[in-house]
């Protein structure tokens, strides 16, 4: 004799222990019992989105903001060597950049930009450079001071002193010397030779000393802030 389940009316296959249609359990008697109401609820959907995977922070101790925008690093070695080898057209380079930094730095232009600064050392022959001298040194000792790294500060009346004495001592070395080898060779006297070629190399080292001293201070200064914006701590070149 047939069966029938006894909740949805679908005939019941011998052997079977679930309603093929409803899949309600079949019971010994031969009669299938309701399903649990759980068993047929829908299955809840999840409302809740997925929030989003955080991002990195920036390593501790690190301004997020200068990791950006920073102003560079300036390698002093690299400075001597590339302007003794391509002479103004590094130098330029370096006028550039470090007026940009310092400008970046001190938070406030107190002269001419990177770009004009380099266009008027052009027109003036130079001459523009005594002015950029003083106020380079003007804008980095206010980035010092903004941080708290007097022990860089180097007055800018201090720099344009050094470039004056530098400028006398390679005339005098250089004219100076040439006329005392001169007036040595024309008389035989080979002393008097030495001692001109002797000023010559005294003048010129002098010179060197005293005008590459402002510079160093200068990209020591820069590499300094550089550091303590990034990094919270005073380091000089590296």
């Amino acid at each position: 004799m047939a069966k029938f389940c006894s909740h949805c009316g679908a005939p019941l296959q011998e052997g079977n222990t679930f309603c093929a249609k409803c899949g309600a359990k079949i019971e010994a008697d031969g009669l299938a019992a309701p399903p649990a109401a759980d068993a047929l609820a829908p299955i809840p959907q999840s409302t809740e989105q997925t929030a989003p995977a955080p991002q990195a922070p920036a390593p501790q101790g690190i301004n997020p903001y200068m990791l950006e925008n920073a102003a560079e690093k300036i390698s002093f070695p690299l400075m001597v060597v590339l302007n003794f080898g391509l002479g103004g057209l590094a130098w330029l380079y370096y006028v550039y950049t470090l007026t940009n930094n310092a400008h970046f730095l001190a938070g406030e232009r107190r002269f001419a930009s990177g770009g004009f600064a380099v266009l008027f050392h052009i027109i003036t022959l130079g001459i523009y450079g005594i002015y950029w001298w003083y106020k380079i040194a003007e804008s980095l000792n206010i980035a010092l001071e903004k941080r708290g790294l007097n022990q860089y500060v180097h007055s800018p009346g201090n720099c344009l002193a050094r470039l004056f004495l530098g400028i006398i001592c390679f005339f005098f070395g250089g004219i100076v010397g040439e006329v005392i080898m001169g007036i040595g060779a024309s008389g035989n006297s080979i002393s008097g030779a030495v001692f001109g070629f002797f000023l010559i190399l005294v003048g010129i080292a002098c010179g060197v000393i005293l005008l590459w001293t402002p510079p160093y201070w200068w990209v020591k200064a820069n590499n300094a802030c550089v550091q303590k914006d990034l990094f919270g701590a005073s380091q000089g070149p590296k």
